[in-house]
């Protein structure tokens, strides 16, 4: 039924979601060399389209970005699998019901990292002698997300990005990473 409803809606042209500097080309760029990728799939909000760039940047050999719903209804043209897979934008637009399988289906699709970057809400102010409400959309609640996904996915590393506010270089920025070390060094 989707893929039906998703054949009536027009191909955009898909411009990437990760600029050239910034917090999020930096990030981007750092997981990209650590883990030695050589392909990757971004995920647009856009409803359709898929466009390839060969090469990439930073060193990729392959970058293609496709329409989020698109890619998730399983239309992205063939492409299973691929070395890293980005979603810069988008994520915090999806039904809070439906984040689990999605967050789970970026790791799926990954072989060597995982990058999101997502706007969240401010948490709720506690009142007195009261549980903490709407706490969904929280920092912590993505991060939740991406630990549960890690977890069915140990070969995954990851990295999400998140903000309080629309914009990631003026409105402050948290950065939490997992799963496996690019090199074998123990932690400090």
């Amino acid at each position: 039924a989707l893929r039906t409803r998703l054949s009536s809606v027009a191909r955009g042209e898909l411009p990437s979601a990760v600029g050239a500097s910034g917090e999020i080309a930096r990030t981007f760029e750092r997981l990209v060399r650590e883990t030695k990728s050589r392909s990757l799939v971004e995920l647009l909000p856009d409803l359709r389209g898929v466009s390839t760039s060969r090469p990439g940047r930073f060193g990729l050999d392959v970058e293609q970005r496709v329409g989020l719903l698109e890619w998730l209804a399983g239309g992205e043209g063939g492409l299973a699998e691929s070395d890293g897979v980005v979603c810069a934008d988008g994520l915090e637009g999806l039904p809070v019901w439906d984040i689990p399988w999605v967050v789970d289906s970026l790791f799926a699709r990954a072989r060597r990292f995982v990058f999101a970057a997502v706007r969240c809400q401010d948490p709720p102010r506690r009142r007195l002698l009261h549980p903490p409400a709407g706490t969904a959309f929280t920092a912590g609640w993505w991060r939740s997300h991406f630990e549960a996904a890690a977890v069915r996915h140990p070969q995954v590393r990851w990295t999400l990005l998140t903000t309080r506010g629309r914009d990631f270089a003026h409105d402050g920025h948290h950065l939490v990473a997992g799963g496996p070390r690019p090199d074998a060094t123990p932690p400090r």
